[in-house]
C-alpha cells in the first residue's frame, strides 16, 4: 500500500548501494528523517520485511496508527524515565533476533531538511545487539510534504482533531518528485569504541549528502 501511495504522488525513488545488503543478514537501517515520506520510501528501498519505530505518539495519530499497530511497529518514548528507556531497547533488540529494523537516530522530524544531532539510541542497540547498522541516507523528500511548523498538542479527540489538520494542511504543499536513497556500507562497533564514538561515525556517514544543521 505504501509503495502505491508514492505512485499515486507521482514519487520516484532512486536506490544506490543496494549492493551493501546480504539476503541472509538482519540490519538497523539509520535514516535521516525530513518528511512524512520517508515511511514510504523507505519500504520502497528496503528488500524484505522489516520492522519500524516510530515514536510512541505517532501510535494515537488516526488511520496510521491503527495501521501501524496492525504491523507490529515498535513505539519508541522520548522520555527521561530510565526503566522506559531500557524497557524499549531490549525490546527492539529483541525483535532484531527474527527481522531487520528502521530506525530514525536523529529521534525526530527535521523541519527544514538540515542533519540534526544523532541520539545515542541507535548505537545503544547496535552495541547490545551485534547487529550491524546501514546508514541509509534519503536525499530530497524534505520538500515533498513540508512539515508544518506547529507541534502535537493534546490527546483524545484535540490530537485527533490536531492530527487531521496538520496532515491535510502538509498535503496542500505536496511537491512530487525524484528522491535517492543511498545505503552505505555496513557499521559494526570497533574494540573500544564508546556509544558517543559511533554515533559520531555513524552521523558522519551523512554529512556528505545532507547539509549539517549542527551549529
Amino acid at each position: 500500500m505504501l509503495r502505491i501511495m508514492l505512485i499515486i504522488c507521482g514519487i520516484k525513488v532512486i536506490v544506490e548501494g543496494k549492493e551493501q545488503l546480504k539476503t541472509d543478514q538482519y540490519y538497523i537501517f539509520a535514516v535521516n528523517h525530513s518528511s512524512f515520506f520517508d515511511h514510504p520510501i523507505g519500504f520502497k528501498a528496503i528488500p524484505g520485511y522489516f520492522s519500524v519505530t516510530p515514536l510512541k505518539f505517532v501510535f494515537d495519530f488516526p488511520i496510521i496508527g491503527f495501521l501501524i499497530k496492525q504491523a507490529g511497529y515498535l513505539p519508541m518514548e522520548r522520555t527521561f524515565d530510565k526503566d522506559k528507556i531500557e524497557n524499549t531497547l531490549n525490546n527492539v533488540v529483541k525483535a532484531l533476533k527474527n527481522e531487520s529494523i528502521l530506525i530514525y537516530p536523529e529521534g525526530k522530524f527535521s523541519r527544514d531538511g538540515k542533519l540534526q544531532p544523532f541520539r545515542r539510541g541507535t548505537a545503544e542497540i547496535a552495541q547490545r545487539s551485534g547487529v550491524p547498522v546501514i546508514p541509509m541516507v534519503i536525499v530530497g523528500s524534505s520538500s515533498i510534504l513540508p512539515i508544518p511548523p506547529f507541534k502535537p498538542v493534546g490527546k483524545g479527540i484535540w490530537f485527533f482533531v490536531y492530527a487531521l489538520f496538520w496532515l491535510g494542511n502538509s498535503a496542500m504543499g505536496m511537491n512530487p518528485k525524484t528522491v535517492r536513497v543511498i545505503f552505505k556500507p555496513p557499521l559494526n562497533f570497533n574494540p573500544g569504541e564508546t556509544i558517543e564514538d559511533f554515533t559520531a561515525r555513524l552521523r558522519g556517514n551523512f554529512t556528505d549528502l545532507i547539509e549539517d544543521g549542527v551549529k
